[in-house]
């Protein structure tokens, strides 16, 4: 334990002088304009940002158009400078694939030996009968394309049975996917290890977490100079859940480094679902508590240093 209390210390000192104060957050892209009968559209949230090159690609799941009645994945151009999206596109809709929802993009870019080729693989929420408002109709699928654009994709396959909201991240060294999900029953938030594949299940493992804590939505990245995790997550089990940042060495110690990285306290919205962009930004689904929705009143995505 010493030797992670030196690595968690510097950690601290390294956010303590590379993120002293955050900038007031600002969108990155709104929905269409809700539907006129009041039920339909304006909701995006779940960003998830690819690197293409020299470019970027922000992924994300809800209802974009309008009067959308299911939750699709969509992709859009996304621009560090700006810090805004553009020419969006549907890549998976619950309608062409056969499913009743599909959200919670998250992507590890893989390379098959056999072929000798890159691909992408995707992981996501889908329900593919039932209700849609029953959370244990929910559960975890993949989706793979080996275009170089990631626009054009395969029918999700189920991976896991119980699970949704899935955070994946590829371990730079062992080339293992990480995947973090909930329980759809008990909510229990748990460590899958999946081989190079993406897709073999070697392990999943019981998290070690500050007492009390719970999470969700978690989207991880993995710093070479500490040799471990840097974490942002929803603690579900706090007042209007906190987006939090945690480290972890392992993937399943997560230990709190800053319990209020974006506090949901005394604000008109709730940021949730947030997922690391280029530059340090946090991306994240921004819902007005207002209701009903309209032109002000919606869920889009935001970023914020």
């Amino acid at each position: 334990m010493k030797g992670l209390s030196i690595v968690f210390f510097a950690f601290l000192l390294l956010f303590s002088q590379a993120s002293p104060s955050r900038a007031q957050g600002s969108p990155v892209l709104n929905p269409q304009p809700w539907c006129s009968d009041g039920i339909g559209g304006a909701d995006i949230y779940s960003p998830e940002i690819v690197q293409f090159r020299f470019r970027y690609r922000m992924y994300f799941g809800g209802w974009y158009e309008s009067c959308r009645l299911q939750d699709a994945i969509y992709v859009a151009s996304y621009s560090s400078f700006s810090g805004t999206a553009t020419n969006v596109r549907p890549v998976i809709t619950p309608e062409a694939a056969g499913f009743l929802a599909l959200n919670d993009p998250g992507i590890a870019k893989l390379y098959d030996p056999t072929t000798q080729r890159n691909f992408l693989l995707m992981y996501m929420t889908g329900i593919k009968d039932g209700d849609v408002f029953e959370i244990t109709n929910n559960k975890i699928y993949t989706s793979t394309s080996w275009a170089d654009d990631g626009i054009n994709w395969s029918v999700p396959q189920l991976l896991l049975d119980g699970w949704w909201a899935p955070g994946v991240a590829q371990h730079p060294h062992t080339e293992h996917v990480w995947l973090w999900a909930n329980s759809t029953v008990t909510g229990e938030f748990r460590a899958f290890e999946f081989a190079e594949d993406g897709v073999s299940l070697l392990n999943s493992y019981s998290m070690i977490l500050t007492p009390g804590a719970n999470y969700d939505n978690a989207d991880a990245r993995w710093d070479e100079g500490l040799g471990g995790w840097d974490i942002v997550a929803e603690n579900i089990n706090r007042p209007n859940r906190p987006i939090e940042r945690l480290f972890s060495p392992d993937g399943i110690l997560w230990i709190t480094v800053e319990e209020n990285f974006i506090l949901n306290e005394g604000l008109d919205y709730i940021a949730i679902t947030p997922a690391w962009g280029p530059r340090g930004v946090i991306l994240y689904g921004h819902y007005w508590t207002g209701w009903p929705p309209n032109l002000e009143n919606f869920m889009s995505i935001w970023r914020q240093r």
